[in-house]
């Protein structure tokens, strides 16, 4: 899969790839998924101390803030937004 950095406005596709079950913390996103969503914005505050440029050239992952069609604003990791279904 190509690495893709999202910017504010984009829209991705949306596939939930954590522990599906109603239980699970991430319930909402994961009965949201296979949706198309906004990316509002890139998560700064990752926990690593590197700036986005560092953690690009470390090909470590980001996470995006996102919005669904029903307004819910969520946290997706990169490996979880496509430009396609």
């Amino acid at each position: 899969m190509t690495r893709k950095r999202w910017t504010p406005g984009d829209r991705a596709w949306f596939e939930y790839h954590c522990w599906e079950s109603p239980e699970s913390y991430d319930a909402p996103a994961w009965y949201r998924s296979h949706q198309f969503v906004t990316i509002l914005e890139v998560e700064e505050n990752d926990g690593t101390g590197l700036t986005r440029a560092e953690r690009d050239e470390c090909a470590l992952s980001f996470t995006y803030t996102v919005r669904f069609p029903d307004g819910l604003e969520w946290c997706a990791f990169e490996d979880e937004l496509s430009d396609e279904q």
